[in-house]
């Protein structure tokens, strides 16, 4: 077998063990990442899969393609697990990388360059982190994504006439997942030009009117029979009007400061933060432009969102996702150019230090996975692979395009470090959540009912919050006669003003893991 088919299967292989390893390992303790799941158990549970509700109430905030894939499969198995939970998202991570492959390749010709432009997506380490979590943003950018490299595809004039076809059947599937927002990108990635064609000339091949209606269309099926069922002013006017306008007057919680993304990137896009707004920054310059070749128009594009999601005020470090794939192909490209270059440094004791580096990183994941109870099974696939990438990186010396090795087998390894970052923070994070959620299930035997004290959401806690079914106000008494078995979920500063309607306080039988954490107070327990 050739080199550089082993090298296309060693990437595949990477990319399938970053994206589905240890998917079903953890339960859903984050809010967001639990909440979707608890939206696709009621789906399934009302049989209303038009409409999404929470707790018995309409959820208006985005609409349904995901919650459809996470609930079809879950009602063939059963139940919600928390792999079905992730598995879309998992699957928006691989399309995303593949989609960063095929398209870096097609404008740049270079199988090398289309790799290291995919390794770099995948080792960004928000990116790894949505695309192993239960949220849709990922699957979101992936569709996002896969429109604008297919309108692109069209726009050069390598497609057919399917083409602009399928770039609004994804366009469709973007808006029913995350909304007019994805149409960003598709949008500048058309109007950025490229070196060889003109700005009509892109247009005329690409056909964005069609796109727009066929993509608009997809959504309507939707949408026109939801907003009958729901009706138009509790769901269709907040889901199409509301959150638009809460958006762009920044009165949502997530309303920050012009420069957040100039502040935040470096560290959610970390460790290629700072590359991609160097990409950015050095789109705006002729010469170094000139220096990313084909890729430079999406540069510009991805500039440009950039700069259009820096205006408004409601921000946040996911929504720049789908333009992450358009700086990585600058900087691949940039990496190609430096490979041009003559070599001046020591490589073959550069890889010997990585091998090091790699067998230290594999026997510190195994002692970590030692010292914790069940950790081991989680870590030992990370560890694995980088004891394997040593052998690579050690062998690898004396060859005659030393440093080309050296540059490939440290982006496997900031791979492996993305990787297993996402593997163990959640490990050893959620171990709390884990262990109160076991107690409350060996308090509540018996069926005792459950209050959540306002002030939370349930799945701040539960995974989908199947046992809490009750709001409380603290400062109300808890329902139950004296005797009678409840348990209220509270932080930590609310239980002392727990009462029942006589006068009998609660006791603590959880005291959580902190000062600020949740407790279990018991009424009726001895």
């Amino acid at each position: 077998m050739s080199r550089a088919r082993w090298g296309t299967l060693l990437f595949l292989g990477v990319l399938v063990f970053a994206t589905f390893y240890d998917l079903g390992g953890r339960n859903l303790h984050d809010i967001d990442t639990a909440r979707w799941g608890q939206l696709a158990r009621e789906m399934i549970r009302s049989g209303e899969w038009l409409v999404p509700t929470r707790y018995g109430e309409l959820y208006v905030n985005k609409p349904p393609l995901y919650l459809w894939c996470v609930a079809g499969p879950a009602q063939l198995a059963g139940e919600v697990t928390p792999f079905l939970a992730r598995l879309p998202s998992a699957l928006g991570l691989l399309a995303l990388v593949l989609l960063t492959a095929w398209w870096t390749r097609m404008r740049t010709g270079s199988a090398g360059t289309a790799r290291i432009a995919a390794l770099l997506v995948l080792s960004t380490a928000a990116v790894a982190w949505l695309g192993r979590g239960a949220r849709l943003d990922m699957m979101a950018s992936a569709l996002a994504v896969a429109a604008a490299a297919v309108l692109d595809r069209a726009a050069l004039g390598l497609g057919t006439r399917r083409t602009p076809w399928i770039a609004g059947l994804l366009v469709g599937a973007a808006l029913l997942t995350k909304g007019p927002p994805l149409l960003l990108v598709p949008a500048a990635v058309l109007f950025a030009g490229s070196r060889d064609r003109t700005l009509g000339q892109r247009l005329r091949a690409a056909r964005p009117l069609l796109v727009v209606v066929v993509g608009f269309a997809i959504a309507l099926l939707w949408f026109v029979p939801a907003v009958r069922v729901a009706g138009w002013e509790p769901y269709g006017q907040k889901l199409l009007i509301g959150q638009a306008a809460e958006r762009i007057t920044g009165t949502l919680d997530q309303s920050q400061a012009a420069w957040y993304y100039l502040l935040s990137m470096p560290a959610l896009f970390a460790i290629w933060g700072l590359g991609y707004l160097a990409a950015a920054a050095g789109s705006l310059i002729p010469r170094v432009r000139r220096s990313l070749g084909p890729a430079a128009s999406l540069t510009v594009a991805g500039a440009a969102v950039l700069v259009i999601f820096s205006l408004i005020p409601t921000k946040h470090v996911r929504y720049l996702v789908p333009v992450v794939p358009l700086f990585a192909m600058a900087l691949a490209c940039w990496c190609r150019l430096w490979w041009r270059r003559p070599a001046r440094a020591r490589w073959d004791l550069h890889l010997r230090v990585l091998a090091g580096v790699s067998v230290l990183a594999a026997i510190g994941l195994v002692v970590a996975g030692s010292l914790q109870a069940g950790a081991l099974p989680g870590l030992l696939g990370p560890a694995l692979a980088f004891a394997a990438l040593a052998v690579v990186a050690w062998r690898s010396t004396g060859v005659h395009d030393v440093r080309r090795r050296f540059v490939t087998c440290a982006l496997y390894g900031l791979v492996f470090v993305m990787l297993t970052q996402g593997v163990v923070r959640p490990r050893f994070h959620d171990g709390n959540k884990q262990r109160f959620n076991r107690r409350l299930a060996e308090l509540r035997a018996g069926d005792v009912p459950v209050w959540i004290a306002h002030g939370m959401v349930p799945e701040n806690v539960f995974h989908g919050a199947p046992e809490a079914r009750y709001f409380l106000d603290p400062a109300e008494p808890v329902p139950g006669e004296t005797g009678e078995r409840t348990l209220v979920v509270c932080l930590r500063k609310q239980a002392p003003s727990l009462r029942r309607a006589d006068g009998t306080p609660g006791r603590i039988l959880d005291p959580g893991a902190g000062r600020e954490s949740w407790v279990i107070v018991g009424f009726g327990y001895p």
